[in-house]
This record gives structure tokens, C-alpha cells and sequence, in this order.
């Protein structure tokens, strides 16, 4: 009986049966993230191995700080003769992209599930560890479909703001400050 409730439910959502849940999704999503090790913005080799697991605006917006780094190396070249010299690149978001913590995270457990405005919100909770203090906190994954998976399609962060607001008044600052560097 289990079994044929199941697969009604299925059937009625038009998943199939193998299909992974947003909890099992948020679970895959961190236990990634601990192998990739990136900080600040994820490198076009980065993008290729995290592009899975996120939605086309986000990896589009990480294509927009390419454009930028680009322009930004033809406006103020390198020139190790003058380090002192030496401008720090366009706006990247420095330490950890996915938390909201520079540091990173230590642990994660997946929380609650539920749906927003058409989204699945699902609560990561989300702790770093230093020198024996826990610094507890809970981050929201929204996860969009994408086929028949699943796709991160923004991050809420605990102390406010979003990973994709985050991103674009990065990306607005940095056009600001290379139209202001061209004239």
C-alpha cells in the first residue's frame, strides 16, 4: 500500500520515481562544497565544476565579473616593477561565496523544507568552528527545478541579504568604478 501511494504521488507531481528531493539535494549541495574549496568568485575552471548545481542567472552573473577582471587588466595592467603600484582587482566577494561567513563553513545539517512564492526554500544550518568556539547560524537555499533536478537559484543569508542581490550590487559597484576609471 506504501508503495502504490508513492508512486501516486509521483505520478501526480510528474516526477519520476528516482527523482531526488530538495532535502537530498541541499545534502549533495554541501557535501560539494566541502571538496570544492573555493574563495571569492569561483574561476571559469570553478564555474564548470559547480555549474550542476546552480541556476543559469547565478552562473551568468559569474561570467559578468569575467567581463569586468578583463577590462579591468586592460585599464591597469600588472607591472611587477611598481607592486606598490598595484590595484586590487574589480569586486570579488572575498572568502566563502556560499555562506555567510567569510571563513566557510565546518558543519551543515539540512533543516526545514518548505515552499515559497513557488520556490523550495530549505534551511541549512550552518556552523563554523575556531580555536573551540561554535559560531552557529542558518542560511536558506532556494532551489528552483532544472529538468527533472534541482538547482540552487539563490542563498539567503542570516545576517541579511542574498547571494544574488549581493552579486549584482557587486557587479553595479565595480561597472561604477571602471566607467569612472576610462574617463
Amino acid at each position: 500500500m506504501k508503495r502504490a501511494v508513492l508512486a501516486l504521488a509521483f505520478a501526480v507531481l510528474g516526477l519520476p520515481a528516482h527523482a531526488e528531493t530538495p532535502r537530498q539535494f541541499a545534502e549533495r549541495f554541501y557535501r560539494s562544497y566541502f571538496r570544492w574549496q573555493i574563495r571569492g568568485v569561483p574561476s571559469p575552471a570553478e564555474r564548470r565544476r559547480i555549474a550542476p548545481y546552480f541556476s543559469s542567472e547565478i552562473l551568468r552573473l559569474y561570467a559578468a565579473t569575467d567581463r569586468q577582471s578583463a577590462e579591468f587588466d586592460r585599464l591597469f595592467p600588472f607591472d611587477p616593477k611598481h607592486l606598490e603600484d598595484a590595484l586590487k582587482p574589480p569586486w570579488t566577494k572575498e572568502g566563502d561565496p556560499f555562506s555567510d561567513l567569510w571563513e566557510g563553513i565546518s558543519t551543515f545539517a539540512i533543516g526545514r523544507v518548505v515552499r515559497v512564492h513557488g520556490r523550495v526554500a530549505v534551511q541549512a544550518h550552518l556552523e563554523y568552528v575556531a580555536a573551540g568556539k561554535t559560531y552557529p547560524w542558518t542560511d536558506v537555499l532556494l532551489l528552483d527545478r532544472a529538468g527533472a533536478g534541482w538547482v540552487v537559484a539563490d542563498i539567503l543569508f542570516a545576517r541579511g541579504g542574498a547571494l544574488i542581490a549581493d552579486m549584482k550590487e557587486g557587479i553595479a559597484d565595480t561597472d561604477r568604478a571602471l566607467h569612472h576609471a576610462r574617463k
